[in-house]
C-alpha cells in the first residue's frame, strides 16, 4: 500500500522524469500501485500529494461564515463532494490520461503495423506454406503470358493477405486492379491522415531480384502519391534460394529502405514447400536485393519525369 511515507518519495522519483516516455512510465507504474493497493482512497492521497505540488491547480471553497449549522453541514458535505471529484479528475489528468494517449499513439505507430505484418509471415511461414503453394500452382497455370501470370499471382496472394488484415479488424479500401502494377491495397484514413500502404510481389527465380528492386521504386511512388512517410512491401519467396534485402535499417529484425523522408519496409514470406531436411538441402548463393539498385531505379524515375514537365 502507498502511505504517505511513499508518496513523499515520488518527489524524488518524479525529478528524475525527463521525456514524454519516463512521464507514460511512471503513470503506469503508479496505476499498477493503485491496482495493488488496499487502501481504497489511495487515489485521493496520490491527488493531495499533486496539490502540494501544484497548489494552484485546485481551488480551495472556503466556507461561508455567518450561515445556519444546517446549511453549514450542507455546505461542508457538498464541499467534501465537490473535492472529490476534482481529486478524481486531476488523479486522472495526471496518471490515466498520459498511458491513454501513449496506447492511442502507438496504435497508429509503423511499429504496430509491422508487428501485424510479422504476424502474418509466421502464420504463413508455419501452418500455411502447402496452402499458398497449391494456390500459387493454380494461379501460375491460368495465362500464357509471362507478365498476366506474375500479376495473377500477386494479386491471388494479395487476397490471402488481405483476408488476414481484414480478420485482424484493419478497414481498407481495394482499388481496381491494373496491369500497369497499381497499389490495390489502401487502409482507410485515420484520424492523423495516415494510410496503410501495401503491395505485394512474389519471387519466383533467380532473376527476380531487378523486380523485386522494382516493388521498391513501385512503393516509394505510392508513398509519394498518397502523401505517406511508410510504405510495405510483402515479397512471397517462392524458390529455395535465399532472398537477401541488402539495406542499412532494420526495425524487429525487419530491414526497410530510407529516401527522401520516406520509409519502405520488405517483409520477406519463404513460401516455398521444401520436401528436404535442413541438412540435406545444399548451400546455394542467396540472391541480393541492393540499395543501391533501388536508388539507380528511384531516381531514373524522378529524372524521367522532370524531364517530362519540362
Amino acid at each position: 500500500m502507498l502511505g504517505f511515507y511513499n508518496l513523499d518519495r515520488l518527489g524524488l522519483i518524479e525529478r528524475d522524469i525527463k521525456t514524454e516516455l519516463d512521464n507514460v512510465t511512471y503513470s503506469f507504474w503508479i496505476l499498477r500501485q493503485c491496482i495493488d493497493s488496499t487502501n481504497e482512497l489511495i487515489e485521493v492521497e496520490l491527488s493531495e500529494h499533486l496539490r502540494i505540488r501544484r497548489p494552484n491547480f485546485i481551488s480551495f471553497r472556503p466556507l461561508i461564515h455567518g450561515i445556519s449549522e444546517v446549511n453549514q453541514a450542507y455546505q461542508l458535505e457538498e464541499n467534501k463532494i465537490k473535492t472529490l471529484k476534482e481529486d478524481i479528475s486531476l488523479f486522472c489528468k495526471a496518471y490515466v490520461e498520459p498511458v491513454c494517449f501513449y496506447l492511442i499513439e502507438q496504435m497508429e505507430s509503423p511499429q504496430l503495423t509491422l508487428s501485424l505484418l510479422l504476424k502474418y509471415k509466421h502464420k504463413v511461414e508455419w501452418f500455411q506454406r502447402k496452402h499458398l503453394n497449391k494456390l500459387l500452382d493454380e494461379l501460375l497455370q491460368e495465362k500464357d503470358d509471362e507478365k498476366k501470370r506474375r500479376f495473377l499471382a500477386e494479386k491471388g496472394l494479395s487476397k490471402h493477405f488481405y483476408e488476414y488484415l481484414y480478420d485482424q479488424g484493419v478497414h481498407f479500401e481495394i482499388e481496381p486492379s491494373s496491369l500497369e502494377g497499381e497499389i490495390d491495397l489502401v487502409e482507410a484514413q485515420n484520424q492523423k491522415g495516415s494510410r496503410l500502404l501495401a503491395d505485394a510481389k512474389v519471387f519466383k527465380s533467380r532473376r527476380d531480384n531487378i523486380h523485386i528492386a522494382d516493388g521498391f521504386r513501385q512503393m516509394y511512388r505510392y508513398t509519394k502519391r498518397y502523401n505517406q512517410e511508410v510504405g510495405f512491401l510483402i515479397i512471397f519467396k517462392t524458390i529455395e534460394d535465399d532472398l537477401v534485402i541488402e539495406l542499412d535499417h532494420k526495425a524487429q529484425s525487419t530491414p526497410f529502405l530510407q529516401y527522401n523522408h520516406k520509409t519502405i519496409f520488405a517483409i520477406v514470406i519463404d513460401v516455398f514447400n521444401s520436401s528436404k531436411s535442413p541438412s540435406q538441402t545444399p548451400k546455394i548463393k542467396p540472391i541480393r536485393v541492393t540499395k543501391e539498385k533501388i536508388f539507380e531505379l528511384i531516381e531514373a524515375e524522378e529524372k524521367a519525369q522532370n524531364e517530362a514537365e519540362t
